[in-house]
């Protein structure tokens, strides 16, 4: 569990973050520092990215294409064909880049069904459909001897229902399933990326440096409309890389949402008090991640 910037305690369940050991610099710059780990840790493995066409990991893409660094995607068809819309992205990104794509096309209701309570019936506990596709990707890529890297730990911020709001009020909010990739590759004793830009606590602190995104969470009434965070995340992405598309937030189950609205009701039905959250606060979020003095001074 060392290539991610959280610790977690269990029963209860919480969340922290590890300090910065030094001072962050620009965003783009601790991503590209990211990127730079990835290769000394994949070794020989190939790094393959897995992209539902999400902006997440289009940025990935970007970063590692401008660094020079040799990768393939990753991409999920539904063999229904719900995800065309999402996956044309990277297949258009992969087109346009002479980047390699593999595509793997998956009958999402025998994932459903089926997959889902053979990791189940291995151990792993989460009630977002999500969680257990982390595990099918890692799996995948590992089976293909490759490094996989996938888009999470964007930083996506919630209000707390309060009047007036106040910057106290706002916080990220965690699952216990979270830790369902990071348990899957101590298993296996490998390693993988499964959250990108958690990778390392200086980017965590970067982004929350921004400098629209430092307004807005200290101005939080701009999160009383939901669709605002990823706004937020939207603009701030155009910012650093003009020439990617705007796109609505992807995750490849927007014409299935019902089905797996359905399927999640019924694993949180199952595990019931198994599932836990937590909700960390942004300011303390800033504190654990601020660097110590002792660290800066040396």
């Amino acid at each position: 569990m060392d290539a991610i910037a959280l610790e977690f305690t269990h029963h209860p369940f919480a969340v922290r973050f590890r300090p910065c050991v030094r001072e962050p610099e620009a965003w783009k710059k601790e991503l590209q520092t990211i990127a730079t780990s990835i290769v000394n840790e994949a070794g020989s493995r190939p790094i393959i990215v897995c992209s539902s066409g999400g902006i997440d990991s289009e940025v990935i893409c970007r970063i590692l294409f401008d660094l020079g660094i040799h990768f393939s995607v990753l991409t999920v068809a539904h063999a229904a064909g719900t995800n065309e819309r999402d996956i044309w992205y990277a297949k258009n990104w992969c087109q346009a880049h002479a980047v390699t794509q593999k595509i793997v096309t998956v009958d999402m209701e025998d994932f459903f069904q089926h997959r889902i309570e053979t990791y189940v019936q291995e151990g792993y506990v989460a009630g977002n459909v999500f969680r257990y596709f982390q595990l099918f990707l890692l799996e995948t890529v590992e089976n293909m001897g490759g490094y996989a890297v996938l888009g999470g730990g964007e930083q996506l911020y919630h209000l707390a229902d309060s009047e007036p709001a106040e910057a106290a009020d706002t916080y990220i909010k965690f699952d216990s399933g979270f830790t369902a990739p990071l348990h899957w590759m101590q298993r296996h004793k490998t390693t993988h990326r499964p959250y990108f830009y958690y990778s390392m606590s200086e980017a965590v602190l970067a982004y929350l440096q921004i400098p629209i995104i430092d307004f807005a969470v200290r101005h939080p009434e701009l999160f009383r409309h939901h669709s605002n965070k990823h706004l937020l995340k939207q603009l701030v992405i155009n910012y650093h890389w003009p020439d990617i598309l705007s796109r609505i937030k992807l995750n490849g189950y927007e014409l299935i949402a019902n089905r797996r609205a359905q399927v999640q009701a019924a694993l949180t039905d199952r595990f019931g008090a198994g599932l836990e959250t937590f909700a960390l606060g942004v300011e303390e979020m800033r504190e654990q991640l601020r660097p110590s003095s002792k660290i800066i001074l040396g």
